[in-house]
């Protein structure tokens, strides 16, 4: 990572967590119809509030460093574990409830997104700013899921996972920033961003497991 890159996401971060922590509320806006499942594309610029219920603001508990650490990768270890190869994948029984495995990966890595990433505007590849038109639940169902699958129209899982490391390294990094402050205390605001992100992706580990 280049010393501008590390300043910048640093720096957006920072300023996007305190505005989510002091109150400091512009107008609502596209975070709502995209959690609703109303999916627009993201605007040029990050918006500045994006605190759907207003609840962030009132977060206070903060985690410490290397217990988050040690959510995040266990959540991370999971993930692998149960996860399979595209051709495992392929064999697995095609049924509602249980979701593609390649597409559990990416909707994981999605997530992150939405969860951690955009709320903290954090940078993003190309490729995880189109990402929601596979692995948004609210607008991908079950059966949509599987024929995406069976037509080949999921990206490769190499890729899913590629996203997925992609977000993780972004927490890992969330983590290092809280580790170079006194006390080594993550903010209020992302202490609950990562573990309801390493939470989802520990119920999807259980999800793969279930679809085996």
């Amino acid at each position: 990572m280049s010393i501008a890159f590390g300043v910048r996401r640093r720096v957006l971060a920072s300023s996007a967590a305190r505005a989510l922590s002091t109150g400091s509320r512009p107008p609502p806006v596209q975070r709502d119809a995209r959690l609703l499942g109303l999916h627009a594309p993201p605007a040029d610029s990050p918006p500045a509030y994006l605190d759907l219920y207003g609840t962030l603001a009132e977060k206070t508990w903060r985690a410490e460093a290397g217990a988050a650490r040690l959510e995040l990768r266990t959540a991370r270890n999971a993930m692998l574990a149960a996860s399979v190869s595209d051709d495992v994948a392929r064999r697995l029984p095609r049924k509602c409830g249980l979701s593609p495995a390649t597409w559990t990966i990416g909707h994981v890595a999605h997530t992150y997104d939405l969860l951690v990433r955009d709320p903290l505007r954090l940078p993003k590849s190309e490729a995880a700013h189109e990402s929601w038109r596979w692995y948004d639940s609210s607008l991908v169902d079950c059966d949509d899921r599987w024929t995406l699958d069976r037509t080949g129209e999921l990206p490769y899982a190499a890729s899913a996972r590629a996203h997925l490391d992609e977000c993780h390294a972004a927490c890992e990094g969330i983590i290092a920033d809280a580790e170079a402050r006194e006390g080594g205390l993550l903010g209020p605001v992302e202490s609950y961003l990562l573990r309801y992100g390493a939470t989802h992706e520990c119920w999807h580990a259980e999800d793969l497991i279930h679809s085996r």
